[in-house]
């Protein structure tokens, strides 16, 4: 908690928990849940969230300013953005379908279980994939 500064986490049996993050964070685990939030500023660094057994949910207070990548096989993802957010968004599920609160515009495929589309005038790319859970777009 209330971390300035760059934070890479790692385990291997167990969730990843960070809340009021301030820097360039990276967090991975194969059997457990990420829940990051993000506080203020987002990093000056792409952030990477990876799982194999679990779901990713992210938070941010501000729109992000650097790329997002978050992945797990089994678990669903859902980012939690502002309502200002632009970004492109690369976002497939193999089971489970995509859903956005926000106004995707089509860049490419779209379908139940992909999409290639923009929030806004485009940015920071939001790259989100499963194979066995939903992925969520939740507009603060």
């Amino acid at each position: 908690e209330n971390v300035s500064g760059g934070a890479s986490l790692n385990t291997a049996n167990g969730r990843v928990r960070a809340d009021s993050v301030q820097g360039p964070f990276e967090a991975s685990t194969s059997n457990g849940g990420i829940r990051v939030h993000l506080a203020g500023d987002t990093p000056n660094a792409p952030m990477k969230l990876t799982t194999s057994n679990g779901p990713v949910d992210l938070t941010l207070d501000t729109p992000a300013q650097n790329d997002i990548h978050a992945s797990t096989s089994n678990g669903s993802i859902t980012l939690h953005l502002p309502g200002s957010t632009h970004a492109r968004v690369p976002a497939v599920t193999t089971n489970s379908a995509i859903a956005s609160d926000f106004d995707l515009q089509s860049q490419g495929a779209a379908g139940k279980h992909r999409i290639e589309g923009t929030i806004g005038g485009g940015g920071t790319v939001l790259d989100l994939s499963t194979t066995n859970g939903a992925i969520r777009l939740v507009k603060m």
